[in-house]
């Protein structure tokens, strides 16, 4: 469903007046076929050829009609939570060549961005992580506010509460956003502050509406729609069949959901209940509960996907690179290379730190053996 203009098949053109589909269809394909000319390790060279042009500024060069645009600016606040006026190209073209290309993040097909998800929620991962550490391994709601390197001894980690740990090693995995509220000593990297200081989290946030059944299926729907305007940018069927779940996910995202989240909680639910009617008619059911998550409310994220670095600082990100700042590694899913804002990307990335943190130890072990 494409609101205000009717509903379309699944992967089929939207529905469009003909030079609108035109002009968004030059629009997606440029972007698909520009993002796999990125290097993701070397975005200096994609600077000098995409330049500070934003996402929006695109769209108007290719001749984007008020719809159009409304459109590409789903594109960006659904994968960045940040609006197509404030991501630039190189960056998002950065972001689609990290997942496989644009039109795979896309997809909901097998391999796409959309494929999978979790029963039970995406939580039962670190759920089942944790139930693999020894009891009482993981500090919880301990925020870190101080951390020291000493040559001799490591690091100490300083907590909230003052509790001190001392570790040869800290990989940090908080988003590069919220390290300004860590104090380090020695402080970090020229590149590094400078990157952190500039990059913007998305505004993200989604509410589900769950039904006693799922009504749109028997209209024919999908559950899929998009909203140029209005509270909502999509709405996604994330029903879970077996467990007799069934649900609508309605994303509000970018700078309408930083203004929606100001509203009082019965303000937020009822516009969210107006978009959906204007999408679907006012004649479905209404919902037996809903539940809203404001990623921006996270005292750990403060936002979603992860922080969107304007070109100012990418010059610095390829040459830092998120390289290990003496004891200290980064992880987290904005330093992965591959499907930078997943979970995957997450997943990949601590794998690339555990990797440096254990040939570190392997070097330093074979130091010390070559001196006994």
């Amino acid at each position: 469903m494409l609101k205000d203009h009717g509903r379309s098949k699944y992967g089929a053109d939207l529905p469009l007046r003909e030079k609108d589909r035109e002009v968004f269809g030059r629009i997606r394909d440029y972007v698909q076929n520009s993002c796999q000319t990125v290097d993701v390790l070397n975005l200096a060279k994609s600077v000098a050829t995409f330049g500070a042009t934003s996402m929006d500024d695109l769209a108007i060069s290719m001749g984007a009609s008020d719809i159009v645009r409304g459109l590409v600016n789903i594109w960006t606040v659904a994968m960045l939570g940040v609006d197509s006026t404030d991501v630039s190209l190189v960056y998002f073209l950065h972001y689609c060549k990290a997942g496989g290309g644009f039109i795979q993040m896309r997809s909901d097909d097998v391999g796409g961005g959309q494929h999978l998800r979790f029963r039970g929620g995406s939580q039962a991962l670190a759920t089942g992580l944790l139930s693999c550490l020894k009891q009482n391994s993981v500090v919880l709601n301990a925020a870190v506010k101080r951390i020291e390197q000493h040559l001799d001894i490591g690091c100490i980690v300083t907590i909230g509460d003052g509790r001190q740990f001392r570790s040869q090693r800290v990989i940090s995995t908080v988003p590069s956003t919220l390290l300004p509220q860590i104090s380090f000593s020695p402080q970090l990297s020229v590149d590094k502050l400078w990157l952190i200081s500039q990059s913007k989290m998305g505004s993200y946030a989604k509410v589900f509406l769950c039904y006693l059944e799922p009504w749109w299926r028997r209209r024919g729907l999908c559950g899929l729609s998009q909203s140029p305007n209005g509270t909502i940018s999509l709405t996604r069927d994330v029903s879970s069949d077996k467990d007799g779940l069934y649900a609508l996910a309605c994303f509000v995202v970018g700078e309408r959901a930083r203004v929606w989240a100001q509203k009082s909680p019965d303000d937020r639910i009822a516009e969210v209940l107006t978009d959906v009617d204007r999408i679907y008619g006012s004649d479905i059911p209404r919902p037996v509960h809903t539940q809203e998550q404001i990623w921006n409310n996270e005292k750990f994220s403060e936002g979603a996907p992860c922080p969107v670095v304007p070109v100012s600082c990418l010059v610095s990100l390829s040459r830092d690179n998120w390289r290990a700042e003496g004891y200290i590694h980064f992880a987290g899913t904005e330093t992965s290379t591959t499907w930078k804002g997943y979970m995957e990307g997450a997943l990949v990335s601590g794998d690339r730190a555990a990797r440096e943190v254990l040939e570190t130890f392997a070097v330093d072990w074979t130091s010390a053996r070559a001196k006994l």
